[in-house]
């Protein structure tokens, strides 16, 4: 039994009238439960709706807007000079390992991780960075402070979290 999405005519947002809506189950079946996965961005969560009995979606103010970019865009198409530091740290590290290995504690070798309070650390990606910006002909300059400031907000790689939200939903589902 399907529940039947109704536009919701009074959304102001294009982003909230997409995820908004009115379900109405099916009278003679009843209703299907709805599993929420996504609409908080990658904050990795997800929530089993069930009509009549669980709070309904428009009711959670749940909708939050997304802070994070693709890997491939931060490869192919950066926009931002945020964009440049993130690829930086993320792909570059992992693949020039600058300050060497060591072997985690399942004996894996791995570059040395990145220390948002290491100048060396920083003052590597800022160089870096600052260069793909050049390369890729956005507007401004990164320097160590902005260097730093996006280093130490930097979020887990989507591919982990769609991971963590896919085993979470089948949690959700049992």
């Amino acid at each position: 039994v399907l529940w039947r999405p109704t536009a919701n005519p009074g959304a102001d947002s294009s982003i909230l009238s997409a995820k908004s809506y009115t379900y109405q189950a099916d009278e003679a079946q009843g209703p299907v439960t709805f599993i929420d996965v996504g609409s908080e961005g990658y904050q990795c969560n997800a929530k089993t709706i069930i009509h009549g009995v669980s709070e309904c979606m428009q009711c959670q103010n749940r909708f939050t807007e997304s802070k994070t970019v693709q890997v491939c865009t931060l490869e192919s198409i950066p926009r931002r000079p945020e964009h440049c530091v993130t690829f930086v740290k993320i792909k570059m590290w992992e693949q020039l390992k600058p300050f060497g290995t060591h072997y985690n504690d399942k004996g894996v070798e791995v570059p040395v991780p990145v220390d948002g309070d290491n100048v060396e650390h920083i003052a590597w990606i800022a160089q870096r960075s600052q260069d793909r910006l050049v390369q890729f002909k956005l507007p401004g300059s990164i320097d160590f402070t902005f260097t730093q400031g996006v280093v130490k907000n930097s979020i887990a790689a989507v591919g982990f979290t769609n991971a963590t939200v896919a085993a979470v939903m089948v949690g959700e589902m049992f």
